[in-house]
């Protein structure tokens, strides 16, 4: 009875550690990316500006005359498989995620009028492709292109925030361990 008791309390904590919902939140304004982590109520910023720090005069490098080693590059099939499987992982993923918010202002401007007009049937197309594929649920989404043809530099101000849960994580990192040691191995009789 005690252990049924402990693997129950086992199973409740996998559940809900499970149940946890991982999220990014990244933005691009001005030309300037950031990033943050949501790990259930807890945000890490992991990009933005900072001020570099200038380098003090007087620090020498270390010197660099040893010849390099060649690195061992993995073969074709092995970088095909790791390709294709993913892939695959990575589409399943993106198909049964959440993007809670989905914002993308485009002003198309640039010198010459023809790739303005150019660009911004490019930018008008992309959104509308955006909002029409198949297995993506977004709740907030505002999506606008504008033209301006007086400026000569376009403009983004884009921010996505996207939820997933571990477990969804965990079961597509199985599904491509699994599908990459399937291949691997059917390459490996093949050649031999």
């Amino acid at each position: 009875m005690k252990a049924l008791l402990i693997l129950g309390v086992v199973a409740l904590i996998l559940i809900l550690i499970g149940l946890i919902p991982l999220g990014v939140d990244a933005a691009w304004r001005e030309n300037d990316l950031t990033v943050a982590l949501r790990i259930w109520l807890f945000r890490l910023r992991l990009g933005g500006r900072k001020e570099k720090k200038p380098k003090e005069k007087g620090t020498a490098e270390a010197s660099t005359d040893q010849p390099k080693k060649e690195k061992k590059r993995p073969s074709q099939p092995l970088l095909r498989i790791l390709a294709e499987n993913g892939c695959r992982t990575l589409f399943r993923l993106v198909s049964r995620h959440r993007t809670d918010l989905l914002r993308v202002h485009f002003t198309s401007a640039f010198p010459d009028p023809a790739a303005t007009a150019l660009a911004y049937g490019a930018a008008g197309a992309v959104m509308e492709g955006i909002l029409n594929a198949g297995g993506v649920r977004i709740r907030h989404k505002d999506l606008r292109a504008d033209v301006d043809f007086q400026r000569s530099e376009p403009e983004i101000d884009a921010r996505i925030c996207v939820t997933v849960r571990v477990y969804q994580i965990l079961g597509e990192a199985l599904r491509f361990g699994y599908g990459f040691l399937r291949d691997y191995i059917r390459n490996k009789r093949e050649d031999s």
